[in-house]
């Protein structure tokens, strides 16, 4: 009877911290890679800004399949750097809070379209 009483008052002390902790993880409002027409030339460079809210103890970091991606922290902005071949690039923001394993990614597709000659 003790043991079961001592693993309801464990779980119990534990809820509210993995509720907590949970809630870090995921940022209140839908944040969202603008621009939302998302399209560049070859070899071209686009500003990327993360819109929406984030809370303080995020970090952020950004990753592309192809081409190259630049930013400066706190990581709320970067630029995108195309691929020298028309492709279609993914971008992932990954959400850091301070607990470490809590990640929370957001992804978006970009057209690269070859340049048009003037």
């Amino acid at each position: 009877m003790f043991r079961n009483a001592a693993i309801i008052f464990v779980i119990t002390l534990a809820l509210p911290l993995i509720t907590a902790y949970g809630a870090l993880a995921l940022p209140a409002g839908r944040l969202t890679i603008l621009p939302e027409d998302c399209q560049v030339a070859v070899g071209a460079e686009l500003p990327l800004r993360l819109d929406g809210y984030l809370p303080r103890a995020m970090t952020v970091s950004w990753d592309v399949d192809q081409g190259g991606i630049t930013s400066v922290l706190p990581g709320r902005e970067a630029v995108l750097v195309a691929s020298s071949t028309p492709t279609v690039i993914t971008i992932t923001v990954t959400l850091s809070p301070s607990i470490p394993g809590l990640q929370t990614p957001i992804t978006r597709q970009c057209t690269v379209v070859p340049a048009q000659n003037p």
